[in-house]
């Protein structure tokens, strides 16, 4: 399995256990789905207080619905941003990715800047109050954040990241 971790902070923020479709050799791409966490009721009762007959029912009513990947590398949210603040962090962000591939990857930077900020412009911005943000673990907001939002009748968002951002791990 290969996991993907933010060059920033070293969060993980997807693997390839979801299938990850590549947006013109700049993001990722994911459709993600809503699952049912909790609720499980396992038959065992837990016999706490059996003395004073107030035995567990082994229930567990703490039923909520999250979405697969946000639940899996337990991202925060951390709400929207309005075109101002989405641009800040994309400036302050793309500039860190580039910096990057200066030292590992020159050829490649052009064409990610080129690519990416037309992604930022053309879809991002465009749309900027369908989305959502959320970090990594770490809360770290200067590193990669998912972009979340629903496209077309879609029930589940779908999430992006940008792939420069990114360090393959194999596990």
């Amino acid at each position: 399995m290969i996991i993907y971790k933010d060059i920033t902070s070293g969060d993980e923020m997807i693997s390839d256990s979801f299938q990850l479709q590549d947006v013109d050799d700049v993001l990722f791409k994911v459709k993600t789905k809503h699952v049912t966490k909790g609720g499980l009721d396992l038959g065992i009762a837990v016999n706490q207080g059996e003395d004073d007959g107030d035995a567990a029912d082994g229930v567990d009513d703490q039923v909520e619905k999250v979405i697969d990947v946000v639940d899996a590398f337990r991202l925060q949210s951390i709400g929207g941003f309005d075109k101002k603040g989405a641009l800040a962090w994309a400036k302050a962000y793309l500039k860190t990715i580039k910096e990057r591939l200066d030292k590992e990857n020159p050829e490649r930077t052009q064409q990610f800047q080129e690519k990416s900020q037309k992604w930022i412009k053309e879809v991002l911005l465009k749309d900027i109050d369908s989305f959502e943000f959320y970090t990594g673990p770490s809360f770290n907001t200067e590193g990669s954040l998912a972009m979340f939002t629903y496209e077309g009748e879609d029930v589940s968002p779908t999430m992006y990241l940008f792939k420069d951002g990114l360090v393959e791990e194999k596990c």
